[in-house]
């Protein structure tokens, strides 16, 4: 089984301006944690953790 790092741009729904940038192993998951009034907007999925800065 193939593992993916993602890194994400989340959007407030409520505040356009404000974004959240993050990271997760696991991004389903991730997403249903975090509040509603976000929104997907970007992500990338790379193979490996070592080009991900943290």
């Amino acid at each position: 089984m193939v593992r993916f790092n993602y890194t994400y741009v989340l959007e407030s729904v409520s505040k356009p301006d404000e974004r959240y940038i993050g990271h997760s192993e696991n991004l389903k998951q991730h997403l249903q944690e975090h509040n509603a009034d976000w929104a997907l907007r970007q992500f990338i999925g790379l193979r490996t953790s070592a080009v991900i800065l943290r």
